[in-house]
């Protein structure tokens, strides 16, 4: 499977997100080219904070009997939207082998007019950090998920 493939479905689990009343960014976790686990923004759904798609992914996959480890070097997390400083942080500590999102916080700037966060390359480098970053995928599939989306 290609990069634009799994960044779409990573914007189809933003859709279910959105559609249960939460956050619209999704997440896929990947390893020699297969989906491995899948992750949507859960904030509003649990009432929590951190529940970001792409650290509530990492966090349960991690946890999980099969894997029994919390070190990912050779996984692939996909994301709809460039990670925020905790997912950066968990995909961090989880050593991560590599990041790639379809939109930038610079791309949600200009829809939400808000200020734009750290970029994930710039947070990555901060943190002594080797994850390979690749962004831009899928731009226009993944800026239509926030049509009518209202921003707080």
């Amino acid at each position: 499977m290609s990069h634009e493939q799994f960044i779409i479905r990573a914007i189809e689990l933003a859709y279910q997100a959105k559609a249960k009343g939460n956050e619209p960014f999704g997440a896929v976790l990947v390893k020699n080219d297969v989906i491995v686990a899948e992750g949507e923004n859960e904030i509003v759904t649990l009432n929590d904070p951190s529940a970001h798609a792409e650290s509530l992914l990492l966090r349960t996959y991690c946890q999980t009997q099969q894997l029994n480890k919390p070190w990912l070097e050779g996984y692939t997390l996909y994301s709809n939207v460039e990670p925020c400083m905790m997912c950066c942080g968990a995909a961090h500590w989880a050593n991560i082998s590599r990041i790639v999102y379809s939109l930038s916080q610079q791309d949600l700037k200009a829809i939400s007019d808000s200020d734009p966060k750290a970029s994930a390359t710039e947070l990555l480098k901060s943190m002594g950090s080797n994850i390979s970053v690749i962004s831009g995928i899928a731009v226009e599939q993944g800026l239509k998920v926030f049509e009518n989306y209202r921003f707080d």
